[in-house]
């Protein structure tokens, strides 16, 4: 059961009810005494003005404590992404499979829907896991947001001469003294 609550009207209080078969997932409103339309999942939601998250083919949709559902934008499923070890178990796995299905869909334009910070852990973790072709474009996408730290990563990577393929060293200059110019004093 998801209890919610609007903030702005304590007194305002919607119970729901999470309902799985087989087939799809569903909810229960208890005050209106309606079961929903199928969707390929429901899971509670970590966010506290929205009761549950309904998932359908490659959109995600909010079911807020008034009882509007309002769909999630790519942005607002990126920032899911960033916080997805708030969801547990199956509704983890069920997350990430939609995400990788999501992602496909869209292609590397995925990476848009990001912000600054989140590209920028999302490429020191692909650099970590010596991932530097798929670093690179996040980062080239962070040089164009004019984020100093990512612009400064990239210009590590063309600095290296242990990656032939990527050294460009008046490249490198270039993008440590952009980084500098942006405020990354390590630049």
């Amino acid at each position: 059961m998801c209890a919610c609550s609007d903030s702005r009207n304590r007194s305002y209080q919607r119970e729901f009810l999470r309902v799985k078969t087989n087939e799809n997932s569903r909810y229960y409103d208890v005050k209106a005494h309606a079961l929903s339309e199928p969707y390929d999942y429901v899971t509670k939601s970590f966010n506290d003005s929205d009761c549950l998250l309904l998932f359908q083919h490659l959109s995600i949709y909010k079911l807020q404590s008034d009882g509007n559902i309002v769909p999630l934008t790519n942005h607002e499923i990126g920032n899911l992404y960033k916080n997805r070890y708030n969801f547990f178990d199956k509704d983890l796995k069920f997350f990430n499979d939609f995400y990788t299905k999501w992602k496909t869909a869209l292609g590397m334009e995925y990476f848009q829907f990001f912000d600054d910070e989140t590209l920028y852990e999302l490429a020191s973790d692909l650099c970590q896991a010596d991932k530097i072709d798929q670093a690179i474009p996040i980062l080239q996408l962070g040089k164009a947001h004019q984020h100093p730290y990512m612009i400064s990563k990239l210009a590590s990577i063309y600095a290296e001469k242990d990656l032939p393929q990527h050294y460009n060293i008046e490249e490198a200059l270039h993008l440590y003294e952009l980084a500098g110019e942006l405020g990354d004093a390590g630049a």
